[in-house]
């Protein structure tokens, strides 16, 4: 038997799908004028009369009424300007703050952090405001603040000095890592057994917080095993869940929730986390440019664009105000919905303090390249996802990558299902399934409104975490073995690879997904899953892998070269037949015929090859329909193969 197998029998469906997103169109300015050349050290003015927002022209103080366009802007200026040098600039100002007026500060979406947080007159000197790389081209600096209690500073100049670098390279890109160098090498056990204590609570609820005991709280998690905890500072709804000067904190809450729970959590050594929801919430939901919008000018779902106002001007700032003011270990965010916004926020994030970390919700990743610089990835799932699979094949492709935490829930159907709670057995199987795939646990709970914890929910949450801290040093920094290698073929959805992915779990195979540009060699087998995806550059790396005894598993029509190392003729797609299975591959055969009902790509086996399973005709191939549902096989062979060796 060859070491290539190829199973050409597939449904020929479509796989195609065409999606050019892009940033919803730029608000129109006019262009402060730039030299054409500058020398280093050199200082250029930035025109002070020309402030733009949405079309809206701001007065020479750099105010304007925002309560119809930016309801939740109360004082924002805008400064647009061209540069025709590129290189390393450094943003000074002139300015005058009556009291503490903390501003947030961006420069072409990106946020440089909190400025103006003192009362001072700083009219007749130059004051760094930030340090920055810029391009030829267009820029924008934008000051937005949410105190309406205080006047907004009064900017009397800024400037841009330049400081070399003419037309530098893009900032490199940061490596696929792991733990970030500022972390603690074994910083991962603190949160091996978390809790996501979910509170999305709606504004018409009173009482938040009400019943909340510190001591009880921090308690009932200790004793239940739990090390770490994820609380909520901003949920879906939009409100803040402490005292914020920048975002809204809930209307039924009047204290500082979120600093009682980290203290009462603290106290008994369990590590804390804070929830952002990334996705534009119902506070937010007056303006138009949260999202990413779609080529008919359509947002999408969760596409956050990080130059949009919610993120600059309300998102990022709130996340600022947290990191700075509250003693968190990590923050975790959902939906973050692109590449560029986790890029941004985990450089927000580590300016302010290097050794916080940073965790996302898993489902906008969709490649390796996009876990570049995250501390750690959560996969999110329950029982209508399927965990027992979703979390297989999410993980065996992410891990090495990146440390993995594998999130369940205690209900018993879907998030916030009070009623129910899931059987000790279900959540037994999940846990085991998370450390086999070498997954942190995350168990996902949702706190009740009033802030008491749920003793019974705990005690049996209790009763599995201590089975799993006897098994936790084996698998905190385990590594996967190679053996077989599922290949994933195109940045999509890994759900192209589920299937597949089934089968080898329900045959008790141990696999890794992979992405071509991995290394083949470690491993004694690779799974092709859809051959019409591979070009000649993998077609002559897998000719390269089998030469050098690796065996291979091609589904799918292949192209001319790779039906050459498969040792078969690649044909035109068919109607539906019928395959007879070889014993040779199932000890126990099937039927004899096996009906596949969509149309197939078969092959003409060239000389060598071993047929596993020939192809049989329909009686009305090529005819019309003579039975029920479909024609019964025929006698006459095919020439043609489903399966080959």
């Amino acid at each position: 038997m060859n070491r290539c197998l190829a199973c050409l029998v597939i449904p020929l469906i479509s796989c195609t799908a065409a999606f050019a997103a892009r940033i919803a169109p730029p608000i129109r300015a006019q262009m402060a004028p730039m030299p054409a050349t500058i020398q280093a050290g050199q200082a250029v003015d930035i025109v002070l009369d020309r402030y733009w927002r949405s079309n809206v022209k701001v007065d020479q103080a750099g105010l304007h009424d925002n309560k119809k366009s930016f309801p939740h802007v109360p004082h924002l200026i805008e400064y647009r300007f061209e540069l025709s040098v590129g290189g390393e600039y450094e943003l000074q100002g002139r300015y005058t703050a009556e009291t503490a007026s903390p501003t947030f500060l961006t420069i072409d979406g990106k946020p440089q952090g909190i400025r103006f947080e003192k009362a001072e007159d700083r009219r007749s000197e130059w004051v760094s405001l930030s340090k920055t790389r810029l391009t030829p081209g267009k820029h924008w600096i934008r000051f937005t603040s949410r105190y309406v209690e205080t006047p907004f500073p009064t900017v009397s100049g800024l400037r841009l000095v330049y400081h070399g670098g003419q037309n530098p390279a893009p900032d490199p890109e940061p490596p696929i890592v792991g733990p970030r160098p500022s972390l603690p090498d074994d910083w991962s056990k603190n949160i091996s057994r978390k809790i996501h204590s979910d509170f999305h609570t709606a504004g018409f609820i009173r009482g938040i917080g009400s019943k909340l005991d510190g001591d009880a709280f921090g308690k009932t998690l200790k004793d239940s095993g739990i090390n770490a905890i994820c609380i909520f500072a901003k949920g879906h709804h939009g409100y803040a869940y402490y005292n914020t000067k920048i975002g809204t904190r809930h209307p039924g809450l009047d204290f500082d929730l979120m600093q009682a729970q980290i203290y009462a959590c603290h106290k008994y050594g369990i590590a804390v986390w804070t929830y952002f929801s990334i996705a534009p919430d119902e506070l937010y939901n007056s303006t138009c440019d949260q999202t990413i919008t779609d080529p008919n000018d359509r947002p999408t779902d969760m596409q956050v664009d990080v130059k949009s106002s919610y993120v600059v001007d309300n998102l990022w700032p709130m996340v600022t105000e947290c990191v700075r003011n509250y003693d968190l270990d990590g923050l975790f965010f959902d939906f973050p919905g692109n590449e560029e916004f986790v890029r941004e926020t985990v450089r927000l994030v580590k300016g302010i303090k290097p050794g916080m970390v940073v965790a996302y919700n898993h489902q906008w990743a969709k490649s390796r390249d996009e876990l570049r610089g995250l501390d750690v990835l959560e996969l999110e799932s329950w029982r209508h996802k399927q965990p027992l699979y979703h979390w297989q094949y999410y993980a065996r492709y992410a891990r090495g990558a990146v440390p993995l935490t594998a999130m369940t829930i205690r209900f018993h159907r879907s998030w916030g299902d009070f009623g129910g709670v899931t059987n000790e057995a279900m959540l037994r199987v999940h846990a085991a399934t998370a450390m086999a795939n070498g997954c942190l646990l995350t168990i996902g709970d949702h706190l009740h409104p009033s802030g008491q914890l749920d003793p019974a929910v705990y005690e049996r949450i209790g009763r599995v975490l201590r089975d799993v801290m006897k098994i936790e040093p084996y698998v905190t920094g385990s590594e996967s073995i190679p053996y077989v290698a599922l290949m994933r073929l195109k940045e999509v959805a890994l759900m192209g690879v589920d299937n597949p992915c089934h089968a080898l779990l329900d045959s008790g195979i141990h696999f890794t997904v992979i992405d071509p540009s991995q290394d083949l060699h470690p491993f004694a087998a690779v799974v092709v899953p859809d051959a019409s995806m591979v070009d000649d550059a993998l077609t002559a790396q897998l000719q390269e892998y089998v030469e050098n005894g690796g065996r291979l598993l091609v589904f799918g029509k292949p192209s001319a070269k790779l039906a050459n190392l498969l040792g078969v003729e690649a044909q035109a797609a068919k109607e539906a037949a019928y395959i007879n299975i070889d014993p040779r591959i199932f000890p126990t055969p099937p039927p004899t015929n096996l009906y596949t009902y969509l149309d197939v790509a078969p092959a003409r086996p060239l000389e060598g090859t071993d047929v596993l399973a020939p192809l049989v005709w329909a009686m009305n191939h090529g005819t019309i329909h003579i039975s029920r549902r479909q024609s019964p096989p025929s006698d006459e062979p095919s020439g043609l193969a489903a399966i080959t060796s």
